[in-house]
């Protein structure tokens, strides 16, 4: 597992992804904003050049294995099962089912995360 700093990124992480789904209802937040705020928040961010776009976020991402069970369709709404399945692969969390994201919040609640 990650050191604390993974801990301290996965709530900022967790923070904004709840503001921006109760914030505004009719704006919610696309993967391309989270691969974006991912990038940013896990240091990946630095080797993108500016400006920073949801497309090049997702790419790198996705060279590190972190990406939604569907991959990153950028347009699409962000839901909390991409979440849970990004940070579980970012965090390196062994899942019962790779398919299934349930398996990714159940690694993540047995890690010792709530939500």
């Amino acid at each position: 597992m990650k050191t604390l700093s993974a801990v301290v990124f996965w709530f900022m992480a967790i923070l904004a992804l709840s503001l921006c789904e109760a914030a505004d209802p009719s704006a919610p937040m696309t993967q391309g904003e989270l691969a974006k705020r991912v990038a940013f928040l896990s240091g990946l961010a630095d080797g993108i050049p500016a400006p920073l776009s949801g497309e090049n976020a997702a790419n790198v991402l996705s060279a590190h294995g972190w990406a939604p069970l569907d991959g990153w369709r950028l347009g699409a709404l962000a839901t909390r099962d991409d979440f849970y399945v990004v940070m579980a692969k970012y965090l390196g969390l062994k899942v019962l089912n790779p398919d299934d994201p349930k398996s990714y919040y159940d690694a993540l609640t047995s890690a010792g995360f709530t939500f």
